[in-house]
């Protein structure tokens, strides 16, 4: 999907470090600890047998057609949830928004993979986004950046919402998304509508 993504990578790079934005070295990112202890953290990893994982195994295979790239992909959200503690509904959401659960490459404009980031984006320096486990968990970062940034709203819809707003185009998008909510540019409004209809839809399978 095309959008204003670039400009929210940049800034979410020049935040990291800050103290402003919440990135891979806040609470001693398990990540970044994983890493250090060199544990593996890339590849086939098992998911729960639990409903909200059958359920996005079920809309992967029912875009992949792929049982076993369906199982892989799930593990990669499994995996990245685990580990920055996003809801992996909201992931599933976002990349089947950005994707449609398939690993394009690079696009021409410069987007990669599953979760169709920048590579200015990455919070985690060690995090290859070519490889696709790598590029799930660091769309994961980025969301859980955002969830922290603006984690003491007392309404968790706003929370999640600015959430998708600051994936899609950064923090200027997610900080006035309740002030601009009844005119907000054509793209975003319909990023956040899908990414809200792909939720409602793993929710009611």
């Amino acid at each position: 999907m095309k959008h204003k993504k670039l400009l929210g990578l940049a800034l979410i790079a020049s935040l990291c470090g800050t103290g402003y934005l919440a990135c891979s070295s806040v609470d001693a990112s398990p990540v970044a600890q994983l890493m250090a202890d060199g544990a593996a953290i890339d590849s086939n990893v098992p998911y729960p047998d639990t409903l909200i994982y059958h359920k996005i195994y079920a809309e992967i295979l029912d875009k992949q057609k792929d049982a076993d790239k369906a199982s892989e992909i799930t593990g990669y959200i499994y995996n990245a949830s685990k580990l920055t503690n996003v809801s992996p509904a909201l992931i599933a959401a976002i990349m089947e928004t950005e994707s449609g659960f398939e690993d394009r490459g690079t696009s021409p404009e410069g987007n990669v993979g599953l979760m169709n980031l920048i590579p200015s984006m990455v919070p985690e320096a060690n995090l290859n986004i070519e490889k696709p486990s790598d590029n799930v968990l660091a769309g994961a970062m980025v969301l859980q950046n955002f969830i922290r940034l603006y984690g003491d709203i007392d309404n968790q819809e706003e929370i999640q919402n600015r959430a998708i707003a600051g994936f899609y185009g950064g923090n200027a998008m997610a900080s006035n998304y309740t002030v601009m909510k009844s005119k907000l540019p054509d793209g975003l409004s319909q990023y956040v509508d899908a990414v809200n209809q792909h939720l409602r839809n793993l929710e009611a399978k």
